[in-house]
């Protein structure tokens, strides 16, 4: 096993977690990752889903600082990422990971925390997660918090690539593509991106299948803009290039549920690694624990 991946900026690092094990899959017996902070009578459980290609490990500051403030915070390595089983950024499904995540948040952390209400918070494609999550079961998440959500990418894949990728999908649907991201799109703070390049924990591929059903998952969130009941809030850097702002843009502007839109100007993909991270991180406190 690799040595744990450094906090953030590959600097200082958080304490660890209250509890940091497996969970097992009833029907697969797939092992999931999860870390979980639990402070005393939480009013509120956030379940925070990381970013595609990286691992909740690089969230631990800010499931730190969020569980300081009376949140109860679950930060589970989806399959096939950081400490969880599977082979790397391969998964049947996008709805795969969502039912994860539902059946860890019934299953363990809502029982494990005793909180009264789940919030969800989502970085990039854990963002596109959090969404399908809040409309196929809307009457489960009282907050929704996504961040740089992925609901297309923002910079542009070759028409070859994405011919060989759809391809593959069909006739070879495990094969391994490049992400073709450049890690200097995360954060204007070089150490954050030098702490990626080194982390042992952070992958560079996804599989054909994976990357079809990707894009289909975002269009399907965009369509249902008017859909989303849950009140959420949505942050997003204006400069950011790994997720489309216009696809964000365009989709909070049809958002009918109680919303907030926040976007930071000259700010990154990693709004919780740029210089506006601690006002991020309080504001996704006090959405996530708002009455």
């Amino acid at each position: 096993m690799p040595p744990e991946a450094p906090g953030r900026a590959g600097r200082d690092r958080a304490p660890s977690a209250d509890r940091e094990e497996h969970w097992v899959e009833p029907d697969s017996g797939r092992r999931v990752f999860f870390r979980l902070w639990q402070p005393p009578k939480p009013r509120t459980l956030l379940v925070l889903a990381h970013g595609f290609a990286e691992h909740g490990g690089r969230y631990l500051p800010v499931a730190q600082a969020l569980s300081t403030r009376g949140l109860a915070v679950a930060v589970p390595d989806l399959w096939g990422h950081g400490r969880s089983g599977g082979r790397r950024g391969d998964a049947s499904s996008v709805v795969q990971y969502v039912e994860d995540l539902r059946r860890m948040t019934r299953d363990v952390f809502m029982p494990s925390a005793q909180a009264q209400r789940l919030a969800v918070y989502g970085h990039s494609f854990g963002g596109l997660l959090a969404l399908q999550w809040a409309l196929r079961d809307p009457g489960a998440v009282s907050r929704l918090i996504v961040q740089s959500p992925l609901l297309a990418l923002g910079f542009p894949v070759p028409a070859w690539k994405h011919a060989t990728a759809e391809w593959l999908a069909r006739y070879w649907p495990t094969a391994s593509i490049p992400i073709g991201l450049d890690p200097r799109w995360l954060s204007r703070n070089p150490e954050v991106v030098r702490a990626y390049q080194r982390d042992p924990y952070v992958h560079r591929q996804v599989s054909a299948r994976l990357y079809h059903d990707m894009l289909q998952a975002g269009s399907w969130v965009a369509e249902r803009a008017e859909a989303l009941a849950v009140p959420t809030l949505v942050l997003y850097g204006e400069a950011d290039r790994v997720v489309s702002t216009d696809a964000v843009r365009g989709w909070a502007r049809r958002l009918r549920s109680p919303h907030e839109t926040v976007a930071i100007p000259d700010a990154f993909h990693e709004l919780h690694h740029e210089p506006i991270a601690d006002t991020i991180i309080q504001r996704i406190a006090e959405w996530a624990d708002a009455a």
